[in-house]
């Protein structure tokens, strides 16, 4: 594969393809549910990354009729609503931070 830095070409998506891949790729399955923007039928899991707390992140997926898995947010046809209550929740969050959690260890 050729070097992408500095071009304007996207990486290609690295985001698993089936169930059984999630689970290899070091996802957890949390719970089944309904999305609350379209209805269609999630499943939750947890991403092997963490955030900048530390915290492992949820994400709904769909598995599609042919076993395939998408993330939620990439097909729900109300997708844009989230976005928009993501960008109003965060503008919150920056004007009221949570306080900084000492350490717990002795210095």
């Amino acid at each position: 594969m050729e070097n992408l830095k500095g071009s304007n070409q996207k990486k290609p998506n690295s985001f698993p393809r089936d169930v059984l891949q999630l689970s290899a790729a070091g996802y957890d399955w949390l719970n089944a549910g309904k999305c609350r923007g379209c209805g269609a039928e999630i499943q939750w899991y947890l991403t092997p990354n963490r955030g900048a707390d530390g915290q492992r992140k949820r994400i709904p997926i769909r598995i599609l009729a042919d076993k395939t898995v998408v993330a939620e947010f990439a097909v729900c046809p109300a997708r844009k609503a989230f976005q928009r209550a993501n960008r109003a929740h965060a503008k919150r969050a920056d004007k009221n931070p949570r306080p900084v959690q000492g350490s717990l260890l002795p210095e």
